[in-house]
């Protein structure tokens, strides 16, 4: 009787520590699954997000080769002000006009000079200085940045071309006209023309955008 109740207390002994590993497992599964989603959910990962060029000499030449970098500064730009980052709303702060800001959750550009940093790989400290003197963002005194938790605009355009291009040594020139729709009904609602300019500034003279149109 003693023996069958030993056998009987190991076997409720293992399963239940087959039953703990199970669930052990599984946990650690559904914590990678959240953290894939997680990810997929920042800046540094989405689809808009261009790594900087490390190039500081112009060597490309023509329209479409300055249309190119037009593209890829719009999906830089666009990334700031169309797409919403991940947020930490444990850590908080309120603006003096009482709205509240919840810290930036990308290891990658979660400082104002990350931020910064990034920015200017592509556009001038002019244009980059009116990005962030909106709403939407904040420093805060531990050099962190803050955003407003907020729905981003919506993509309008539906179509745009190149209309001029003028290049030099010391500047970049192009015209561009750009058509919107604004009902959804594939139609041109509005057209515009916007003007470009990227030239060498700082030490090592790389080439940046110092007149920006996003669109």
């Amino acid at each position: 009787m003693k023996k069958s109740r030993f056998f009987a207390a190991i076997m409720m002994t293992t399963l239940i520590a087959v039953f703990l590993c199970s669930c052990t497992e599984q946990t650690e599964n559904l914590t990678e699954v959240a953290s894939d989603v997680e990810m997929e959910t920042l800046w540094s990962k989405a689809d808009l997000f261009e790594v900087p060029s490390e190039q500081t000499e112009e060597t490309a030449d023509g329209g479409e080769a300055f249309l190119s970098e037009i593209e890829k500064a719009r999906k830089v730009y666009g990334l700031f002000i169309d797409t919403k980052p991940t947020l930490d709303e444990s850590d908080s702060l309120q603006g003096a006009d009482g709205v509240v800001y919840y810290r930036i959750a990308d290891p990658m550009l979660d400082t104002a000079e990350e931020f910064n940093s990034y920015l200017l790989s592509y556009f001038s400290t002019e244009i980059v200085s009116s990005l962030l003197n909106v709403q939407m963002y904040v420093e805060g005194e531990n050099g962190a940045m803050y955003a407003v938790d907020v729905g981003m605009s919506t993509d309008n355009v539906i179509d745009y071309k190149m209309d001029s291009f003028e290049s030099d040594e010391t500047i970049q020139t192009a015209v561009m006209t750009v058509s919107r729709d604004f009902d959804g009904d594939g139609k041109t609602d509005h057209s515009e023309e916007l003007k470009f300019v990227r030239e060498p500034v700082g030490i090592d003279g790389k080439w940046v955008f110092t007149k920006f149109s996003h669109f």
